[in-house]
């Protein structure tokens, strides 16, 4: 009986090849954003869960207090301690098992005979291997790096310089060079995981200081310490962390300030967006969530529409209830043939979908900067789950209705769903409810980039090329090309203005007795005239003014109006200081800029003259017309001055324009939900439409008899869509406006929500869901009204 229910069923469908695609097509499409998105999520959710004892595992954090003692918001510098700390808290810490560094270094140039790659470079020292248990392919982690000249890799630096490795065993042994110090290969280890907080791709012991400015002493805060402690110690480790004497120690040499130690859970490191990750990634906690909102919603749409199309099918299949139960078919075994028509849909829809899912997976990871894949035997039972759950729901509603017609009724055609179908109606108004809100989203997220892009940044930021180099190189390679008459200025700074933490800082005590951190940049005399900065009062940096280097600070706007001095220039701030300079006196004001994204406000600022706490970076500004020949005569230069180094160079505009990564990448994720959604809403409102024509197609033909028109039928239909869609626009409108104004409050610089979006997003809609309600009713329209009234 079970195997007769699916011969029909699928003979069932092959007659009506138009709803089969659209149902199959619309499951398929529906199941595959659904399978994407929660591939991502799961993806997300597992990160760093793969360390065996990642449970009673912790990040060292401070928490600074100030002096009414509230807590501040974390500084870059409040994640990282002395080296020293490492070899101190496992003996004199209760509780605390294992205790180890790590320092991601910058990306460093390995060499092996003609061979150079650079690489991103790990330092780590203590119990690292102990308590992160990346899988070895080679080598012994317990003592992989006791040797000071040891170096573990990855496997895809392994294949870089020794080719395609059969035995990753011979490679013990092998050296590589680095910053002209050779390492011996005692370690080979699969890839890093995505789904790392840790990124690297070799990693020596902190015991290979020399060359690499790994110093141990407390003023130096330079690692992340990461703690494992039993199940049942973890407060009283705390405890002790915060009663434990060399806290006093780091309060004087690093923080300058009352903190608290905070153990943060290794899973949270990459969630916590308070706490700056910058070895790593960095999550989005919401974001996550509104993916997997999403995710559930695209699969809610298609099983609705695929509700709609049934029921609105249901009115054409009534003689066949009708027949079915005058042979004596029970309502059971009816349901159960709707049940098995919806079963083979759903396994028709996941093999469409399942199909779309490979097709776009390598577009969605390139999306989503992931490689994911479908895992079919780990995730069977997912897609079976998904299977059981599309077929019962989508099936329950059309089988129960249809199960329900009296037989006499069906035969004679006068059969159909009952009611005004308001659950149809109901799913219709929410999915384009959602699909306006969507469109709303992405209308309102192009406002902002473009606001964001026409932004005056207080600098002008076009043309600027930046080179990292460092400090014996930097005045050298300036003069070199100061002269070029394709270069319009050259400047050397410790900062790009393309980040959004680790600038240095100075705390300030303004007139008014609070405390105010000003930001401090280390800039040279043409810094302002490199980047076309006016200066407002007083004057620049001078070669001139010997004093300049440690006695003279230039301020900004912001700092200037906080000072509540009616002239500061002049004046001395006392207490302020940094890399030597103290007590400095204001030489002149600069107009506000911007050194962070538009997600911050302009904050206090201080330029002093050739002090560099990092890098330095040269800044340099082309003539327009002439990029590529300036870049080429940079490089060759470069060769000349540096030939040890590689030459790195980017552009200021396009690295500022990175800084908005995460919303372009939500724009996207917006506007490709809202075009899947639309297109979905769209399969069901044709649906809808076909129900509405099957139902009324006798009132059709009686119209057409008394002389309506072909527009007025067309009138009579599209009225009532119109309706469902201004209710659907009435729903959508407040909830875009909070959603939208709630994701706009991460800016300080934003627009301010108009109607104008609103009203671009209800009739975009409208005309979309008029196309496809009038594609359905015309053809009604122009049948002839006699198939119409054959029955009567």
């Amino acid at each position: 009986m079970i195997k007769n229910y699916f011969v029909v069923a699928i003979r069932n469908l092959m007659r009506k090849k138009l709803y089969t695609f659209i149902n199959v097509f619309g499951l398929g499409l529906g199941l595959a954003c659904c399978i994407l998105m929660a591939l991502f999520v799961k993806h997300e959710w597992s990160r760093d869960q793969f360390h065996e004892n990642h449970d009673q595992m912790f990040r060292l954090v401070a928490q600074r207090v100030q002096s009414d003692g509230k807590a501040i918001p974390f500084n870059i510098w409040d994640t990282v301690y002395p080296l020293l700390v490492v070899d101190e808290l496992k003996d004199e810490i209760l509780g605390i098992e294992q205790v180890c560094a790590f320092m991601r270094h910058t990306r460093s140039k390995i060499t092996r005979g003609k061979k150079s790659f650079r690489s991103a470079m790990g330092f780590v020292s203590g119990d690292f291997f102990a308590m992160f248990t990346f899988p070895f392919l080679s080598g012994d982690p317990t003592t992989a790096l006791d040797q000071p000249d040891g170096i573990v890799i990855t496997e895809t630096i392994a294949h870089k310089f020794f080719g395609g490795v059969q035995n990753y065993n011979a490679l013990i042994g092998q050296a590589l060079s680095i910053k002209n110090k050779l390492f011996v290969v005692t370690g080979v280890m699969a890839d890093v995981p995505t789904t790392s907080s840790l990124q690297f791709d070799v990693l020596v012991s902190t015991k290979a200081e020399k060359g690499f400015g790994l110093v141990r002493h407390y003023h130096d805060a330079s690692a992340w310490i990461f703690v494992q402690i039993g199940e049942t110690n973890a407060s009283q480790a705390l405890d002790d962390l915060n009663h434990w004497p060399k806290k006093e120690k780091l309060r004087e040499e690093i923080f300058k300030t009352s903190f608290n130690f905070i153990l943060q859970p290794l899973t949270d490191v990459y969630w916590n967006t308070d706490i700056p990750n910058h070895y790593g990634p960095q999550g989005n906690p919401t974001g996550v969530y509104i993916l997997w909102g999403l995710a559930w919603l695209v699969l809610l749409i298609a099983c609705s529409n695929f509700i709609s199309l049934s029921v609105a099918e249901s009115s054409g299949r009534a003689k066949e209830v009708g027949l079915r139960k005058v042979v004596g078919a029970n309502r059971g075994q009816i349901i159960q043939q709707f049940w098995s028509e919806a079963l083979v849909l759903s396994f028709l829809g996941l093999l469409v979908g399942t199909a779309l899912t490979e097709i776009l997976l390598p577009v969605f990871n390139g999306f989503v900067h992931q490689k994911l894949t479908l895992a079919y035997f780990d995730d069977w039972w997912v897609l079976l789950l998904l299977l059981g759950i599309v077929g019962l729901i989508a099936g329950s509603y059309p089988a129960l209705v249809l199960s329900r017609f009296q037989p006499v009724l069906a035969m004679k055609g006068e059969a159909r769903p009952g009611g005004r179908n308001l659950l149809t109606r109901t799913l219709i108004i929410l999915q384009y409810a959602a699909s306006i809100a969507l469109i709303i989203g992405t209308g309102i997220m192009i406002q902002q980039q473009d606001y964001v892009r026409n932004k005056n940044l207080g600098f002008n930021e076009e043309q600027v090329a930046i080179i990292k180099t460092n400090r014996q190189l930097a005045k050298p390679y300036k003069e070199a090309i100061v002269n070029d008459s394709r270069i319009e200025g050259v400047t050397i700074t410790d900062r790009t203005l393309t980040t959004e933490s680790g600038y240095s800082w100075s705390n300030y005590s303004l007139p008014d007795g609070s405390i105010v951190e000003i930001k401090v940049i280390g800039v040279d005399v043409d810094y302002l005239s490199t980047l076309e900065i006016p200066l407002l009062a007083g004057r620049n940096f001078s070669e001139d003014h010997p004093t300049d280097r440690d006695k003279a600070v230039l301020i900004n706007e912001t700092l200037a109006k906080q000072l509540s001095l009616e002239n500061p220039v002049g004046k001395t701030l006392a207490g302020f200081g940094r890399n030597g300079v103290k007590d400095p006196v204001v030489i002149g004001i600069v107009h506000d800029f911007h050194i962070k994204s538009l997600h911050n406000r302009i904050e206090p600022l201080a330029l002093l003259m050739e002090n560099y706490k990092y890098g330095p970076f040269l800044l340099i500004r082309m003539r327009p017309g002439q990029i590529f020949e300036t870049i080429e005569m940079l490089k060759s230069t470069w060769e000349k001055v540096a030939p040890n180094m590689p030459f790195e160079l980017s552009f200021l505009d396009e690295n500022l324009n990175r800084q908005y990564a995460n919303e372009v990448y939500w724009f996207r994720v917006l506007s490709h939900s809202a075009l899947v959604a639309v297109l979905l809403s769209c399969l069901g409102l044709f649906g809808l439409a076909s129900l509405a024509v099957a139902r009324r197609t006798k009132e059709i033909g009686i119209r057409k008899v008394l002389g309506a028109s072909v527009h007025h039928v067309m009138w009579l239909f599209s009225r009532d869509f119109i309706k469902l869609l201004l209710v659907a626009n009435i729903i959508a409108y407040p909830v875009a406006y909070w959603m939208m104004n709630q994701w706009l409050t991460n800016f300080a610089y934003r627009i301010e929500l108009g109607i104008g979006v609103f009203g671009i997003a209800g009739i975009l809609t409208l005309i979309v869901a008029l196309l496809t309600v009038n594609f359905q009713t015309l053809k009604a329209a122009r049948r002839n009204p006699v198939d119409a009234l054959r029955d009567e």
